[in-house]
């Protein structure tokens, strides 16, 4: 099991990034949440931002390495609330990432780009 808690330490989260994606985040996101496993350690986070009471836009999710292809992405993924539209962008080259959100209802919205990269946007609709 994975239990999801506030994180507000704008430092303790710089470090869980760079952890994960191997650099300093650019953006501190106002929303971060730390996954614990039966443990009591950090496994990984999901960070965004709220557009509105009803709206979140996931900036970044991650979990550690030392804990990765063990499911916990898709643990975190299903502790989405239905009350809530999602929306997030990723790199088209992510497939991995792509797919789970495939699975977890999320539907292609569009394509952006930014600076050389192409990004899928994708969004989950509230189902409340």
């Amino acid at each position: 099991m994975i239990t999801l808690e506030p994180l507000n330490d704008p430092q303790e989260y710089a470090k869980l990034h760079e952890l994960v994606f191997n650099r300093t985040p650019e953006i501190i996101p106002t929303d971060v949440a730390v996954g614990r496993n039966d443990n009591g350690d950090i496994v990984g986070f999901i960070s965004g931002f709220w557009n509105s009471h009803d709206s979140f836009s996931i900036q970044w999710a991650g979990v550690l390495p030392e804990y990765q292809k063990s499911g916990y992405l898709r643990y975190f993924g299903s502790l989405l609330n239905s009350d809530t539209t999602y929306d997030v962008s990723v790199e088209n080259t992510n497939t991995v990432t792509i797919k789970l959100l495939l699975s977890l209802g999320f539907i292609p919205i569009g394509m952006i780009v930014q600076g050389q990269k192409l990004y899928v946007q994708l969004k989950r609709e509230k189902h409340g």
